[in-house]
């Protein structure tokens, strides 16, 4: 297996840091010939670089509902429903990665990790996120994280997510 590959499996890390030349394209065409109808959300770390901002720009590309309340427990809880974004698998990309909540506490880091990283185990599993009697359970669906770097820039990167070795795995 190539280790690119990895992002299709569904039991295994959900964070990934990827250095991707020129772009993301390449990890794009990939998702789309796997599945038939994936959720490929580019997100750009530039215009995530304090928490606020992060919050701000992951409410609009993520399409957040209008009661979105621009906290971290608010971040929390829509992350893990998503069910507005209908797909057989979740790739969220963060684009400029060495960029992500760099002007913010490595707390806030930690916690966007960690909750990328819970929701997709959580959405890995089968479980039931009835809404009312006639929902069915969802079945265990990819829901993964890719956090795409130049390759000049891996380096700084990997250096500033050094003690996030447990969430996120180097592609």
């Amino acid at each position: 297996m190539e280790n690119i590959d990895q992002i299709f499996v569904m039991n295994g890390p959900k964070v990934f840091l990827l250095a991707e030349p020129g772009g993301i394209g390449e990890t794009v065409d990939r998702i789309k010939a796997r599945y038939a109808t994936p959720v490929v959300k580019i997100l750009d770390c530039r215009k995530m670089q304090r928490v606020c901002r992060m919050f701000m720009h992951m409410k609009s590309v993520l399409e957040f509902p209008s009661y979105f309340g621009w906290n971290w427990n608010a971040l929390d809880e829509c992350l893990g429903d998503l069910e507005w974004l209908p797909g057989d698998a979740v790739f969220l990309i963060f684009t400029h990665g060495d960029m992500l909540l760099a002007k913010a506490d490595d707390a806030d880091l930690a916690n966007l990790l960690q909750y990328l990283d819970y929701h997709g185990r959580d959405w890995a599993k089968l479980i039931d996120r009835q809404r009312d009697q006639f929902d069915e359970a969802k079945p265990p669906t990819i829901y993964h994280s890719i956090i795409c770097v130049e390759p000049a820039e891996l380096e700084r990167t990997r250096r500033r997510f050094a003690g996030f070795a447990e969430t996120l795995k180097e592609l």
